[in-house]
């Protein structure tokens, strides 16, 4: 059944499809009419009780976020000017509501003058969203915004997985990533991630910088944007603040440690189950395809089986390319594994699996 009121797409949805961009499984839907309109439409429904989302409509594995008005024209005006571009789905049309189209065209993020002192920390999380999604630069005036902004109410554990997939997904994840450290989002909300700024690692293995940096230096070598991909880059070294030395290993374990720091953290967030799961495996075998040419089989055999293997061989290869390091243990590592394959019989489990062997083993 389709949806009879009047409804657009809005926020990251009009601004995607305006720059011909694809989102990691989201959709902004804002609908002229009441949640009963879209309960009318809709079987697979839910109702979060969240600021700004009125339901959540999920559809495989896209979740459509529905934001109820009674027009348009009575809508408050967003603080980013951006974010106030509407497009009328019936009519294959945009609404600019505030004449931004300068600063779409310029990619210059401003606020809007009106709308400006609502400004708040999901604002903040938008912008980096923004900012890496569509390739923004904030303005003066966003930036002498966030320098004063408080942290008093955090985002919804939603609202901040929303926007946290969309900034390190797109395609500047590290832009957008370090205006919220520079804002003080990272510190607040995520402490997760904070304890990496500052945490030193040897020199001759990582000259990029620390951990945090090497953790967004990692997202600039994505073969696609994959959202499970990005975020399992952002925290495949959670546990290196976590670990301590042993027998000259710095960060002993980590990979392990870091698996079950990475689960606390997106449970916090509210990522589904299936996410976590697929997540936190590659976090914690991140170390295996380095040492998988010299290890017997019994010892990798289960981690091969699992489908999930060629995304794990792209975060391999982002971890040695963001090190400054060859690729070629990451050839090695394809070649044990596609030996592996050759001699498994129904190796791929599904189409999935020859998907993503395609897309990340050379």
């Amino acid at each position: 059944m389709q949806l009879s009121a009047p409804h657009y797409l809005h926020s990251l949805s009009s601004l995607a499809r305006y720059y011909r961009k694809n989102l990691p499984g989201y959709s902004f839907e804002l609908v002229e009419g009441s949640i009963v309109d879209i309960a009318k439409a809709y079987e697979n429904i839910g109702y979060p009780g969240v600021d700004g989302i009125d339901a959540v409509v999920f559809d495989g594995d896209l979740e459509a976020f529905f934001s109820c008005a009674d027009s348009v024209s009575s809508m408050p005006l967003h603080p980013l000017s951006a974010m106030n571009l509407l497009y009328d789905k019936s009519r294959n049309v945009y609404i600019d509501r505030t004449d931004s189209y300068k600063s779409l065209r310029t990619l210059q993020l401003g606020l809007e003058p009106s709308a400006a002192g609502r400004f708040t920390v999901v604002n903040a999380l938008e912008a980096a969203a923004l900012i890496s999604c569509f390739g923004f630069k904030p303005s003066n005036e966003l930036l002498e915004k966030l320098s004063t902004l408080r942290f008093d109410y955090p985002p919804e554990p939603m609202i901040q997985r929303i926007y946290l997939t969309a900034a390190v997904a797109g395609d500047n994840p590290g832009d957008g990533l370090k205006l919220l450290r520079t804002c003080g989002a990272v510190e607040a909300l995520w402490p997760e991630l904070n304890a990496l700024i500052g945490l030193d690692q040897a020199k001759e293995f990582h000259p990029e910088g620390d951990v945090w940096e090497h953790s967004l230096e990692t997202l600039s070598h994505r073969k696609t944007r994959d959202p499970e991909l990005s975020l399992a880059l952002l925290l495949h070294d959670l546990g290196k603040p976590l670990s301590e030395s042993e027998e000259g290993n710095r960060f002993h374990n980590h990979a392990q440690i870091g698996r079950r720091a990475a689960e606390r953290f997106l449970q916090r967030l509210e990522f589904s189950n299936e996410k976590i799961t697929k997540i936190s495996f590659l976090v914690e075998n991140h170390m295996l395809p380095a040492a998988i040419k010299t290890l017997p089989t019994f010892r990798t055999e289960k981690a091969m089986q699992n489908p999930l293997f060629p995304l794990l061989l792209e975060v391999y290869r982002c971890d040695l390319m963001s090190s400054f390091n060859g690729p070629e243990g990451y050839y090695d590592a394809c070649k044990v594994y596609r030996s592996f394959i050759k001699n498994t019989k129904n190796p791929f489990r599904g189409s999935d699996g020859k998907k993503l062997y395609r897309l990340y083993v050379d």
